[in-house]
């Protein structure tokens, strides 16, 4: 029998005017040897960003709804650590295949939350939920009685070939807990091999020394080779791509002059929430910016979950000329834009983000770097939250020493970042082991057949620890409470929002409603409970989530502005 991976991708190729792909050609023939011998397998994939790496999961759907008998597997889970990137796939693979088999699944879209339809797009939150018996649906149930109906998730999961997308983010942005994330994913890909299951694992920048504790932790759990890879090296129908220049420069002026001096399609990401409002508020209350780019642009996680939907279509579309963003866009996102403005950042993000310009063939992009001095200066005390200063700027003075002042293909950029990495004094940052504490309650979990309150509990506390929330955050405006506006965030911002206005959010008969709790929010705020996850603190008292005034929200703007902002992007008005 011929490969039905490959008649299929050849067959989505021909019809689309693509040409195939040397590597993804590679990993549909090991995919489909491992399904002939049926063996399960950790097949890692370890390509540049623009490659194509997520036709895969198009291709794999198309042969499960073309040839339903023919696999050992009945549908496909993609997991991705953005939403941003969770929303834009779902939206091309429902517009290919429809809603019927396709579903979004995370905290703000409800489309399959027992993981069912025969494509799931879905958060390592959500997906690490279900994979320990706590159904996303059945948070109340699992916290108050201990039991849910986690059978039937977990058969969809373990009837599921799994695509972990760009774990880097998965393993490197999980709260505080260093070593929560890469301890965890092993654990999950150990149980799905340990069960015939095939694994996916898809990267473009994920550091050695922590691919290379994955592999060594894996090997020597199973007496046999479990593990096999797709590495690139080079693919003549990429090159027109990868070999694309772009010009690499560091820059210490102000950014509204860089901006207006030279007009091009840009990105100016941020690692902070508050420095790319505040660029955005600066930038669309100049008209000499405004004049000259149409569209100004700002996504940040901290937008209402519908805007943030809405400006991820915009984004794709390459409607916006000037997005104003933070990491949420760094990923995943199929877009070629002229020029990128980041901060420093850790090596592995700045890989990510230089994959977001000239990503079509024979493009010119642009990198420039703000300098720490200049982003001090404007921004304060800008060095808080996830990045490391000191590996942004070891970042930072590497780059000026190598590339500042000429031109470079992407390629060349993406293998000499990726050898920086592993230096011995840059490789340290990414030192992580995995936890056997945190590995063997994963592992209990997977195991047993009944949950436990204590269980329940302990998995609780390790999904805080990974991902320090989420927690559903409604702007309340007098008395109304404005549903479509809510946020998720994480639970240190909601325990300071709880501190500030103690509003919780109950659901009474339909009906939205929000409370002043003295006696929880003493709960909430004592050391001893910082432990316990808000999650459980809240279900238990019997709300959904909690209140702000609808001032907080970051951007600052009424409803009626944040709809405007959205309808002149799409130029509905002007």
């Amino acid at each position: 029998m011929s490969n039905l991976y490959l008649d299929i991708y050849k067959q989505i190729c021909d019809e689309r005017g693509w040409k195939t792909r040397k590597y993804i050609i590679e990993t549909f023939q090991k995919l489909y040897k491992y399904l002939d011998k049926n063996e399960p397998r950790l097949l890692l994939l370890n390509l540049p960003t623009g490659y194509g790496k997520t036709s895969i999961t198009e291709v794999i759907l198309k042969t499960i709804l073309t040839y339903p008998e023919e696999l050992n597997y009945s549908r496909i889970i993609h997991v991705l650590p953005l939403k941003s990137i969770i929303h834009q796939l779902a939206v091309k693979l429902k517009r290919e295949f429809g809603d019927a088999y396709v579903g979004e699944q995370h905290m703000g879209i409800h489309d399959s939350p027992y993981l069912v339809r025969k494509c799931v797009v879905t958060t390592f939150d959500t997906f690490l939920l279900n994979f320990v018996k706590l159904p996303t649906a059945e948070y109340e149930k699992a916290l108050k009685y201990g039991i849910t109906h986690h059978h039937f998730s977990r058969a969809m999961i373990y009837s599921s070939l799994v695509i972990f997308d760009e774990p880097h983010l998965i393993i490197l942005s999980r709260g505080r807990n260093q070593n929560g994330g890469l301890s965890v994913l092993t654990a999950i890909i150990s149980g799905l091999l340990s069960t015939g299951s095939q694994v996916i694992l898809s990267t473009a920048s994920l550091p050695t020394i922590i691919k290379e504790e994955l592999i060594n932790w894996l090997k020597a759990e199973f007496s046999r080779n479990i593990i096999d890879e797709v590495n690139y090296e080079d693919d003549p129908e990429f090159r027109s791509i990868y070999e694309n220049r772009i010009e690499v420069a560091t820059y210490e002026g102000g950014l509204k002059d860089l901006v207006k001096s030279d007009i091009k399609k840009t990105i100016i990401i941020f690692n902070r929430v508050i420095d790319a409002v505040k660029t955005f508020k600066e930038f669309i209350q100049d008209p000499n910016l405004t004049n000259k780019y149409d569209d100004i642009l700002l996504l940040h996680g901290m937008l209402p979950e519908y805007i943030k939907m809405e400006a991820i279509d915009i984004i794709q579309e390459e409607i916006s000329d000037l997005v104003i963003a933070t990491h949420s866009i760094e990923a995943g996102v199929d877009i070629s834009y002229e020029r990128i403005i980041t901060v420093p950042v850790h090596p592995d993000s700045l890989i990510q983000r230089v994959g977001r310009v000239a990503r079509r063939a024979d493009q010119h992009g642009e990198l420039i770097i703000l300098s720490p001095d200049y982003l001090n200066k404007v921004f304060g005390d800008y060095w808080t939250g996830y990045y490391n200063r000191e590996l942004s700027i070891q970042t930072f003075e590497y780059i000026e020493t190598e590339f500042i002042g000429r031109e470079v293909s992407k390629r060349d950029f993406a293998q000499k970042i990726g050898k920086f990495m592993d230096f011995p004094d840059i490789s340290i940052y990414y030192d992580i082991k995995v936890n056997n504490n945190l590995y063997d309650i994963i592992k209990i979990c997977d195991n047993y057949e009944i949950i436990y309150p204590k269980m329940v509990l302990e998995a609780f506390r390790i999904i805080k620890e990974l991902s320090n929330g989420p927690i559903q955050c409604y702007p309340v405006n007098g008395d109304i409470i404005r549903n479509e506006y809510r946020l998720i965030i994480d639970e240190d911002k909601a325990r300071n929002f709880l501190k500030k206005y103690n509003l919780f959010i109950r659901l009474n008969h339909g009906k939205l409603e929000s409370i002043r709790d003295d006696k929880l929010l003493s709960l909430v705020m004592k050391d001893r409970n910082r432990d316990i996850p808000l999650t459980h603190l809240l279900i238990q008292s019997g709300y959904i989530g909690i209140g702000i005034p609808f001032n907080e929200i970051r951007t600052n703007y009424s409803p009626e502005e944040l709809e405007n902002v959205i309808k002149r992007i799409k130029g509905e008005i002007v």
